[in-house]
């Protein structure tokens, strides 16, 4: 072991305290000491020499005793984090060798990069080192509290994403053959990689392996079906909020979960259940980022003046199409591919993309005289002409959050509640559809 890290761990075991001995105090001066040798820490710090700065933080956290072996590791993860995120590379080496250092019965410590600007400036080597001790943690035998598990269960969906989000997939495809890891968390990585989600981390864990486990089966199992279809464009976080999966599964739906970049992908997951010997989904739920025109599933254009928006309304079908965006243009394709065939009767449909129920101008062109650009039909119509009107199609009039499922009998998905219940646009399945 370093030294360094030998100094780190010796000057701050934790306090130990008996029931028979009176509760540590901390006192007047002990909090002036500490804050003293954190001056002195911000001194030295500044000449980069990082041997001294972490024994400096050492004797602060043993001259504040109260404060856990764990809590001090946190902080000496995120001062070495923060400091290499602003440009002091003699500070990589050190981190690298404390989180190497870590045994799985320790816990989990916070990452080195807590935001994602910081992810971005951290050296690749880090975040594999971090990914690889986060497995390694999660697949251990060591005894943990079910609460710890799950922390670093849901960590280790974040930390994925993250390097999905920013290319780095091949980092996990080596992870998937590091024999260092267990063999549950090589065989959960090669799975998952398969399946074309980088976005874990809208998932709790046990969604997520629920979502996984549907997928790689892939088939029908008596349960009622739900086909999901989620963005991999997100610019602002919306696609967050999975609560609507979450009631499903509870509901007892095989939710198949699929994360689309073009519409053709859309059309071609559905599609599949629109052959014979498979299940006819229960309920379709269709997100992306949206307005009058259509949605978007990949990147979406800005929308901050009017130029931008004329820029949007050209993207969608209607004024020369983009296959990164589900538009009036593409309802030909959905009847082409017998999309009304993957869903029962009397199916609901689902838009979780904001005003998609509403017809009309673009919010952004209000002011605009400008012809060609006026909605006259909210896109919503057009998705139930693409079912053929054989769905029950719901969505939202303005920008709002996903809704609420209302259940029926049979677990039917009968309504949904929005925030602001004017919000919600809503036309039944056409009963005497054949």
């Amino acid at each position: 072991m370093s030294p360094v890290i030998q100094n780190i761990l010796e000057a701050n075991k934790p306090t130990v305290h008996s029931f028979e001995q009176p509760r540590f105090e901390v006192t007047y001066d002990m909090i002036k000491d500490a804050t003293d040798r954190l001056n002195r820490f911000g001194k030295v710090f500044s000449s980069h020499n990082l041997e001294d700065v972490l024994n400096i933080r050492s004797e602060v956290a043993q001259s504040m005793g109260f404060v856990g072996e764990k809590s001090i590791k946190n902080r000496i993860v995120h001062y070495l984090g923060k400091h290499l995120a602003n440009g002091n590379k003699e500070a990589l080496p050190y981190l690298i060798t404390f989180l190497e250092e870590l045994k799985p019965g320790e816990g989990l410590i916070s990452p080195p990069f807590e935001y994602q600007g910081r992810f971005k400036k951290m050296p690749l080597e880090l975040k594999e080192v971090y990914a690889r001790k986060l497995f390694e943690f999660v697949g251990s035998d060591e005894a943990v509290s079910p609460e710890s598990r799950l922390t670093m269960q849901n960590e280790a969906l974040r930390l994925t994403g993250k390097l999905l989000q920013t290319g780095h997939r091949k980092t996990l495809e080596n992870l998937s053959k590091d024999n260092r890891l267990p063999e549950s968390q090589r065989t959960f990585l090669s799975d998952f990689l398969r399946l074309g989600i980088i976005y874990p981390d809208r998932f709790f864990s046990d969604s997520l392996g629920e979502i996984v486990k549907n997928r790689l089966e892939n088939r029908p199992d008596g349960r009622p079906l739900a086909v999901v279809f989620g963005p991999r464009g997100d610019r602002n976080g919306a696609f967050s909020d999975t609560s609507g999966i979450d009631q499903l599964i509870k509901k007892g739906y095989r939710v198949m979960y699929y994360e689309v970049a073009k519409d053709k992908d859309m059309i071609a997951a559905l599609s599949q259940f629109a052959q014979p010997g498979e299940d006819k989904a229960k309920v379709v739920i269709i997100g992306g980022h949206g307005n009058t025109q259509g949605l978007w599933f990949s990147r979406q254009l800005g929308a901050s003046s009017i130029w931008a928006a004329v820029k949007m309304a050209y993207s969608l079908g209607s004024m020369g199409g983009s296959n990164g965006t589900l538009d009036s243009g593409d309802i030909g394709k959905m009847k082409d591919a017998r999309l009304a065939d993957s869903i029962e009767e009397d199916a609901t449909v689902i838009l979780n993309s904001c005003s998609t129920g509403s017809k009309g101008i673009l919010r952004q062109l209000s002011s605009a005289n400008i012809k060609g650009l006026i909605s006259r039909r909210a896109f919503a119509d057009y998705i139930y002409k693409g079912f053929e009107g054989k769905a029950n199609v719901f969505a939202p009039r303005q920008p709002i959050g996903l809704p609420s499922l209302v259940f029926g009998n049979n677990a039917k998905v009968v309504d949904v509640i929005y925030d602001i219940p004017s919000a919600k646009y809503y036309k039944p399945a056409d009963k005497s559809h054949k």
